[in-house]
């Protein structure tokens, strides 16, 4: 009875796997460069689900006991319509340095990626939040958080129009040592830490989900025909 039941399962299974496969959330990444000699790298995760956007961060050097922000940045062609906006080369001096004063400021980070379109601090819908941050526990800051992408969560002035494609957009992190300058060695919230182009995370083309479905269902035929000898 087993023998009879396997097939049609298997079967089932080629016609379940591929539907699965196309409600599957889009996944995407950005690792991070340490930016103003803050050290400061890890990675930036990301998963859109139909409205729902799922954040989660791990990042390695950061300033303990200190607050972090956190943000998504791009540029765009006209309102709703975003320009692929491309990584910065790596953000330390005199890379975007435009004043050469040793420090890329916020200003001259903003000219390179664009404005904030999301913070990723929790905050309540249609709020300014881009100074709202997150706070380290220990060097490693661990964080996840959710938004739902149907209240509008981004920037005022933005839409979701404007966040997506979020491949077309750059993540970046503040909050560290000034190195230089006015302020060196003292702890600025807005000072730039790290950035990372978001990048689409690659999935199983359709040609390679067939060929996996053929394998498990010509397994279940092998197994057959050892059981029937």
């Amino acid at each position: 009875m087993r023998t009879r039941s396997s097939l049609p399962a298997l079967a089932l299974s080629c016609f379940l796997l591929p539907a699965a496969a196309s409600a599957a959330p889009v996944l995407y990444q950005a690792v991070l460069d340490p930016a103003n000699g803050s050290g400061v790298t890890g990675t930036a995760n990301f998963s859109l689900d139909g409205d729902i956007l799922s954040f989660s961060l791990v990042a390695n050097n950061v300033v303990a006991g200190q607050t972090h922000l956190l943000h998504v940045h791009g540029k765009d062609i006209a309102p709703g319509v975003p320009l692929d906006t491309p990584a910065p080369p790596p953000p330390v001096p005199p890379n975007g340095d435009a004043d050469g004063n040793g420090v890329v400021t916020t200003p001259e980070a903003i000219a390179q990626i664009g404005p904030v379109i999301l913070s990723l601090a929790e905050h309540a819908p249609g709020t300014k939040a881009e100074l709202l941050g997150v706070t380290a526990a220990t060097t490693t800051l661990l964080y996840t958080a959710s938004f739902d992408l149907s209240q509008n969560p981004t920037e005022p002035g933005f839409t979701r129009a404007d966040l997506l494609p979020l491949d077309f957009r750059v993540f970046d992190m503040h909050g560290g040592i000034v190195p230089a300058g006015p302020g060196a060695r003292t702890y600025d919230v807005n000072l730039p830490v790290a950035a990372g182009a978001i990048t689409l995370v690659a999935v199983p083309e359709p040609a390679s989900m067939t060929l996996m479905l053929t394998g498990v269902l010509g397994l279940g035929l092998a197994r057959r025909r050892r059981r029937a000898a």
